[in-house]
């Protein structure tokens, strides 16, 4: 007699009484790994990349205002800047409108921006194997944008709309020619929503053209429209801001960001934590009440088994050998879930721009002691709220389970 053969036997014909428990079970696992899947993910990229990140050492200076008292940021300031002490680079941005309208994208209005190297986009496929820095008159896309499909356009030179200022609200259509280099991922909105990217001095020359004037006087009168300051040490960041606001100009640290990011983990880690213990409850009490019915139901056939030679350790082993096949079930089916459920907790952590930059490229499973854990926890507490009904299967006396009606 193989106790293990008969638990199969008895599992996969009575498969549809273990189906609540199986699903309640996987529900609850992939949801837990869901979780575990996006918050081991980014607990590593912040312990080993965001403090030391040149992100967290970054200041961001914006240009606040219009009027005669607002600073602007020429590159007279970015001189000003760079003397800091305590500065190891500046980045500055230009952005500038463009409309595009070609073969199977009706039109399309993007904002390019100069790339700064600390905030480069996430490409999904280039037209070359090194993107940045860009030359003149080459551009960065998103792979959607309004709802349109861009993708035809790599590797293809492209005209774009522009307008050109001619007089007081007063302008005129343009258009130049770019060649589209690269695709990135349109989740990516840290310089603003429908960002593109274009070559520094396109950029300014767009911007130039937009405000009707050259661009070294762009520069030096409108100029850009954000600096990045980064610092040598990410403990240099709050006295360089001070030092930095001091001067009359409005700028943020990127540490103070951050914050909101160990709030999103907290409260990613509290659920999953929640979720793991409501595992070891629906294991426990499912198991223990489901066990329980089949005992109730299948009183004659443990009459039966146990007249024909089952002795009541093979008649606790097959009870038990049932729940356990329920519970790997289980965590094979929450594997699955889990695997769904973290690509859309990822999509929507995308669209949060404090966390998007530190999530990985592909959604990655929780390590192998985070999948062990799962799996013996809930297999083990399975079994643990089996053992009660089924002990008490195992110790029916043989002639009065038969008669059992």
């Amino acid at each position: 007699m193989n106790v293990a053969r008969v638990a199969a036997q008895n599992f996969r014909t009575l498969w549809r009484r273990w189906f609540g428990l199986t699903t309640l079970l996987g529900l609850s696992i992939g949801l837990c790994l869901a979780a575990f899947s996006v918050t081991d993910n980014i607990a590593a990229a912040s312990n080993n990349g965001i403090l030391e990140s040149t992100a967290n050492r970054s200041i961001a200076i914006s240009r606040d205002g219009a009027g005669p008292e607002a600073k602007v940021l020429s590159p007279a300031t970015i001189d000003e800047l760079k003397r800091l002490p305590g500065v190891r680079s500046i980045e500055p941005r230009v952005q500038s409108s463009f409309g595009y309208k070609g073969p199977g994208v009706p039109g399309v209005l993007l904002t390019a921006s100069t790339p700064r190297p600390s905030y480069l986009p996430p490409l999904v496929s280039s037209a070359r194997s090194h993107v940045f820095p860009l030359r003149t008159g080459e551009v960065v896309l998103p792979r959607k944008a309004d709802g349109q499909d861009l993708s035809s356009t790599l590797g293809k030179t492209i005209s774009v709309e522009l307008t050109r200022r001619v007089g007081t609200n007063d302008g005129e259509g343009a258009q130049r020619s770019v060649r589209v280099v690269g695709l990135f991922d349109p989740s990516w909105q840290l310089d603003g929503q429908n960002a593109a990217y274009a070559a520094p001095d396109t950029t300014v020359e767009w911007a130039a053209l937009d405000a009707g004037t050259t661009p070294s006087s762009y520069l030096n009168s409108v100029g850009y429209n954000l600096v990045s300051v980064v610092a040598d040490n990410a403990d240099d960041v709050p006295t360089l801001l001070q030092r930095i606001q001091a001067d009359g100009y409005s700028a943020t640290s990127l540490q103070q960001q951050f914050q909101a990011l160990p709030t999103v983990l907290s409260f990613v880690r509290l659920m999953s934590r929640v979720l793991l213990a409501a595992v070891a409850v629906i294991a426990l009490v499912g198991a223990f009440t489901l066990c329980g019915a089949l005992v109730r139901h299948r009183t004659r056939e443990i009459g039966i088994c146990k007249a024909c030679g089952f002795s009541s350790r093979a008649v606790f082993g097959i009870f038990l050998g049932e729940a356990l096949l329920a519970a790997i079930f289980a965590a094979a089916a929450g594997l699955v879930i889990g695997l769904l459920g973290g690509a859309l907790l990822r999509g929507w952590l995308r669209g949060l721009p404090d966390v998007a930059p530190y999530l990985p490229d592909r959604l990655a499973l929780p390590g192998p002691a985070t999948l062990a854990l799962l799996l013996v926890v809930s297999c083990a507490i399975t079994l643990l709220g089996a053992a009660l009904p089924a002990r008490r299967a195992a110790r029916l006396d043989p002639v009065d389970a038969i008669g059992h009606l």
